[in-house]
């Protein structure tokens, strides 16, 4: 799921975003700038949300079933 939150924005959002400011638009560098750091939002914003969810935990010493037992 890292790699989604990491990938997604700068592919769906931040690289053609910047291309129409730069190409399209024309824009000052400031603001093809601005529109590649919103990628970044987005991440955070994503992040949050799946770490206040608590997906992210694995609960990797909890009570485990007697096929896994030591003796």
């Amino acid at each position: 799921m890292a790699t989604i939150i990491d990938l997604l924005p700068l592919w769906l959002l931040s690289l053609p975003l910047c291309t129409l400011a730069a190409f399209a638009l024309r824009l000052d560098i400031f603001w093809v700038y601005l529109c590649m750091m919103s990628e970044h939002v987005v991440k955070l914003l994503w992040s949050l949300h799946r770490f206040r969810s608590g997906l992210w935990i694995n609960n990797l010493t909890g009570a485990a079933g007697p096929e896994s037992s030591a003796l």
